[in-house]
């Protein structure tokens, strides 16, 4: 696939991009879901990212969060605002790949923004 960037604006990336985070890292889901989801994300980044030179970046990221993780208790929600930076990579390779880590559609993608829009 190719980047979604033919089909969104720098703006609208920004809000996704963002979105993404705060349900990630802001809410229940992340008490729920991570650190299983996290890897899980982790495992599912192409090459791309891992060869473009971002690879020390995302290593240095993934340092961060394990090591708030690990800091602050291995609970529910620890390493939670760690995570951004990380999330950050993921929502990237996941938009070089040409789909988002909730929607693989563009039409889904576009309808989803709209609602974010309408907020």
């Amino acid at each position: 696939m190719e980047s979604l960037d033919k089909h969104f604006s720098a703006d609208d990336k920004e809000l996704l991009k963002d979105a993404f985070i705060g349900n990630e890292a802001d809410t229940d889901e992340y008490g729920e879901a991570w650190p299983q989801k996290g890897l899980d994300y982790l495992a599912g980044m192409g090459p791309e990212a891992w060869n473009g030179g971002e690879s020390e970046s995302i290593m240095a990221a993934i340092l961060e969060w394990v090591t708030a993780w690990n800091a602050e208790g291995r609970g529910r929600y620890a390493g939670a605002d760690a995570s951004r930076t990380l999330l950050g990579f993921i929502f990237e390779d996941a938009w070089e790949q040409g789909r988002l880590p909730y929607y693989d559609d563009l039409g889904e993608i576009r309808s989803y923004l709209t609602d974010l829009k309408s907020d």
